[in-house]
């Protein structure tokens, strides 16, 4: 009934990717100790794991696995508020399925508080403001870091964030610059609509629009007095 033994033999299991048994272990340990923070936390981080593949990738975590994770962090800081790992990993879940940014960002930031100088949390804020699309912000913490992370693979990723940022911006120019050499030309800009929201009529309606206005793009501009 040891709390302490029974935390590591669930994260020894883990390590073996032998999930069932490592959330037993963990809930025998929480059972056991729930005034401990380390069991909270261990548990949530064995639960985000089990979705992720042999390599550490995950796309997306169900919502009850989420519900959970979120339920056990929150007692691992009620016990213990200045271990950053909690905000960290919550920080990190809520990041992967793109949902409450917001406070994904900010229980990031609580952890930063806690440690200033942890350049891993710099990075995860960068990550999340890029879902954000904060480009701005993105590029500013991703400059930082290819000058002063001291791990090749921290200055990697902050090297491929600032350019998803810079590729961006150079699009985003030439889009603009685009935009007004059409409208220069009397052509109007195209529409971009869901097409689920559209009835048939409507789609095909907007589909003879584009032809004309690809025509259009090509075709020289009228001289006065001419008509087409």
């Amino acid at each position: 009934n040891s709390g302490l033994a029974n935390t590591a033999l669930g994260l020894l299991r883990m390590r073996e990717r032998k999930f069932d048994e490592a959330k037993k272990y963990l809930e025998k340990a929480v059972a056991a100790d729930g005034k401990n923070h380390l069991a909270h936390y261990s548990y949530a981080y064995v639960l985000s794991r089990e979705s992720m593949d042999e390599f550490g990738y995950v796309s997306k975590y169900p919502a009850e696995v989420v519900k959970k994770i979120r339920e056990s962090l929150q007692k691992a800081v009620a016990i213990k508020p200045d271990f950053t790992e909690s905000y960290r990993l919550l920080s990190f879940v809520l990041l992967v399925n793109g949902e409450n940014l917001d406070e994904s960002a900010a229980a990031v930031k609580k952890a930063m508080a806690l440690q200033p100088g942890n350049q891993d949390y710099l990075l995860l804020l960068a990550q999340i403001y890029l879902r954000q699309e904060k480009y701005a912000e993105v590029k500013e913490i991703a400059e930082n870091l290819v000058k002063t992370a001291s791990e090749p693979e921290m200055r990697s990723t902050a090297q491929n964030l600032l350019k998803s940022v810079i590729d961006y911006e150079e699009s985003k120019a030439r889009y603009d610059k685009q935009q007004k050499d059409m409208e220069a030309k009397g052509i109007r800009p195209p529409t971009i609509l869901k097409r689920n929201a559209l009835s048939e009529s409507e789609i095909a309606k907007i589909e003879e629009e584009n032809k004309i206005n690809g025509l259009n793009r090509v075709l020289p501009k009228l001289n006065t007095g001419e008509n087409r």
